[in-house]
């Protein structure tokens, strides 16, 4: 039961994380009218960085930061700007580039 509870809020925390990213992504969408590569990197990194604040937030007096948790960041955000690449959910024109490169 308890391999379930792990798995359970670990794909949970993916989801919110990944929500957060399409959220930025979103917001530079409607203010530009389209989304560059370099907008998509910029809301996955303004993601990471609500990340790493809420690790920061979220630390006990005299708790060091927890290294591990940062690096999952970077990952899963690395993960989500190379999937912004390919596909965005707001796009939805099959066979159309979906980010625009310069």
């Amino acid at each position: 039961m308890h391999a379930i509870k792990v798995v359970f809020l670990l794909i949970l925390t993916l989801a919110f994380m990944r929500l957060i990213s399409w959220a930025f992504g979103w917001i530079l969408y409607v203010w530009t009218g389209r989304i560059t590569a370099w907008q998509s990197l910029s809301a996955n990194l303004a993601s990471l960085g609500l990340f790493v604040g809420f690790l920061f937030w979220n630390l006990m007096p005299n708790e060091p930061f927890d290294f591990a948790a940062l690096v999952f960041g970077v990952v899963v955000y690395a993960g989500c700007f190379v999937t912004d690449l390919r596909w965005l959910p707001w796009h939805r024109q099959a066979g159309k580039r979906m980010i625009h490169v310069p």
